[in-house]
């Protein structure tokens, strides 16, 4: 009775490879014989800027293989090295034959001057096509730490909403930190206490405006002072005319 039930254990784990060895055959010529080709194939998500025929012009070669052989590893390698714009690439199967891609690209928080862009997720990348950057700061600095600056960013444009302002530029040197705005600001905070110095300018900043000289408006502002700040102050009319003042 053992050795029958020996027996039938090899048996049955010899069926099991067979099987198995079957079913890899099996698949391996649908494969070869591109069985299953693909009946509908949807991109969804953001393409507008690529184009959907030139997309999908461009991915063919990865679907007109049949299901069975469609990389999703190939297919989000090539769109990324393609277009570095997109972030993420996902395929998926919505029924039998047919496949969804949907891209999400990348949302630019900043421009650099060798044309990168950096985005909101902290990457840096350089766009094949052209992408409206206009809204964004441009940041002229050595390459950071990349999650504290964005975080830092943030705080400086929720404070500055309020007063009606936004970053056009962000510069670091040797001399520390210098903010531009709009309406031709420029703030110098320097290397150090840059939280304190900033909060400094948003509580000044709506008594400066009030107290203005007439027909000037504010330049520029050094907040490196320990005790106080410098002020210069522009014709309205960008015609600059310098007019320092001390705070203590």
């Amino acid at each position: 009775m053992r050795w029958i039930n020996q027996r039938w254990a090899i048996l049955s784990v010899t069926l099991v490879v067979l099987l198995c060895l079957v079913a890899w055959g099996a698949l391996q010529y649908l494969r070869l014989h591109q069985a299953f080709p693909l009946k509908k194939v949807t991109i969804t998500g953001a393409y507008q800027q690529i184009g959907k025929a030139r997309l999908q012009q461009g991915l063919m070669p990865f679907l007109d293989k049949g299901l069975l052989n469609v990389s999703t590893d190939k297919i989000r390698h090539w769109v990324q090295s393609h277009y570095p714009s997109i972030s993420d690439v996902d395929v998926s199967y919505t029924g039998f034959n047919n496949v969804r891609i949907h891209l999400q690209q990348h949302i630019p928080i900043a421009k650099l001057p060798d044309g990168e862009l950096l985005s909101i997720s902290g990457q840096y990348y350089k766009p094949v096509l052209p992408v409206d950057t206009s809204h964004i700061p441009l940041l002229k600095t050595d390459k950071i730490d990349v999650q504290k600056w964005m975080q830092q960013y943030h705080h400086w444009q929720a404070a500055l909403l309020p007063l009606q302002l936004h970053i056009t530029q962000i510069q670091h040197d040797v001399n520390g930190w210098r903010i531009e705005l709009n309406q031709h600001i420029s703030l110098m905070l320097g290397r150090d206490d840059i939280i304190r110095r900033f909060k400094t300018f948003i509580k000044i900043y709506p008594y400066l405006t009030a107290q203005a000289p007439k027909h000037k408006q504010l330049a520029y502002i050094d907040l490196r002072y320990r005790h106080g700040f410098a002020v210069q102050w522009q014709r309205v009319k960008n015609d600059r005319h310098a007019v320092k003042t001390k705070s203590n």
